[in-house]
């Protein structure tokens, strides 16, 4: 699909284009006569001002005061801790950790963790909210934790309790795992539920799997549906069975041609209990596909890379992925078996043939 010209932009910014949108119109009363403002970037912290010196010392007294806002926001947000607290017992800070499928590898580090401290099994995750019941989720929100966060919980074979105080510094990346698997550490696996899997199971029998990316954010890293159909047709007519799992909010859209499985979309042990059946597993670049980084199943991502930065997205960026997986473009990680690869590539249709026929051999 190639990179998009016109730059994506970050979470956070229409938040911010509000706030601005609602100062101005302030401003445009007439008796603003001074403004400060900061503002930070993907890579910069910048600040500047205008208007006349006669408040200058005022706004000093402003941002004093702003800084003492903002500290005491941040400082609400932190976990208690207790370092007495052994390395089974954890603490997952809903009110500074992220809500996505990032939240696995958070919690591979921890039971990783867990087994390098000794500790009794299972790992114990208690969720911390720093207000407690009046902290309100984000609809986004509420579906990540509901939906991703507490079945990847169960996948671990974690169990969630209330004990305040366990560790939560751990990464949301891969890098810390990728050097703990090339020192000789096993990197944990996930399970499918063993009653969804059976369901699952009785359904289908080793079909290939094609996992598509249809988000509103960031649409240049969606699927190249066509491409992907196509390739889909021509392994049906060789006697495949092929299944796509859509994005969640088009779980119960068909799509012409092909067979598609909306209780995965929706589910995530049905999910799991899927890719875990496939004789292969394609994704692009996207949250669902790190599922079976801790499966044994063959699988083949796709990652498209961003070599000239032009967009705010820097997973896309080549640096990225040395800085924050701990391996470089081309690599796959070292635990991945021989039928694991990643694709550098985009998922034009002549990409996913080559890639396949690679598979084949």
């Amino acid at each position: 699909m190639g990179v998009a010209d016109k730059p994506i932009p970050v979470f956070g910014n229409s938040d911010c284009v509000e706030f601005l949108e609602k100062w101005l119109e302030r401003v445009k009363q007439g008796d603003v006569s001074h403004v400060v403002i900061c503002i930070a970037t993907h890579a910069h912290i910048q600040g500047d001002s205008c208007g006349t010196i006669a408040n200058q010392l005022e706004m000093t007294t402003a941002l004093r005061m702003m800084q003492q806002k903002v500290d005491e926001l941040c400082a609400q947000r932190l976990a208690p801790r207790d370092e007495s607290i052994g390395a089974d017992q954890v603490c997952y800070n809903l009110s500074a950790g992220v809500l996505s499928f990032d939240s696995l590898p958070w919690l591979i580090n921890a039971e990783m963790h867990r087994i390098r401290r000794g500790a009794p099994g299972p790992l114990k995750i208690q969720f911390y909210r720093n207000y407690g019941d009046k902290l309100v989720f984000i609809k986004y929100h509420k579906e990540m934790f509901e939906q991703v966060l507490c079945p990847l919980t169960e996948m671990i074979g974690a169990e969630i309790n209330n004990v305040v105080g366990g560790a939560g510094y751990f990464s949301s990346t891969y890098k810390e795992v990728a050097m703990a698997s090339l020192a000789g550490e096993k990197v944990p696996k996930l399970k499918p539920n063993p009653e969804i899997l059976d369901i699952v199971s009785r359904g289908v029998d080793e079909p290939i799997t094609i996992t598509l990316r249809e988000a509103d954010h960031y649409p240049h890293r969606n699927s190249n549906l066509k491409a992907w159909v196509q390739f889909a047709k021509d392994l049906t007519d060789k006697g495949e069975d092929v299944i796509f799992i859509r994005d969640t909010a088009k779980a119960n859209e068909t799509i012409e041609g092909v067979q598609v499985y909306p209780q995965a979309s929706t589910c995530l042990h049905t999910r799991l209990a899927l890719y875990s059946r496939a004789k292969h597993n394609f994704f692009i670049s996207n949250g669902p596909a790190s599922l079976n980084f801790h499966l044994d199943n063959p699988m083949t991502m796709f990652i498209e890379i961003d070599y000239e930065q032009r967009q705010f997205y820097r997973p896309g960026w080549p640096d990225w992925w040395k800085d924050h997986h701990g391996i470089k473009v081309g690599e796959n990680f070292p635990w991945f078996n021989a039928q694991q690869n990643f694709v550098w590539k985009t998922d034009s249709y002549e990409n996913i043939n080559e890639a396949w026929e690679q598979c084949q051999r």
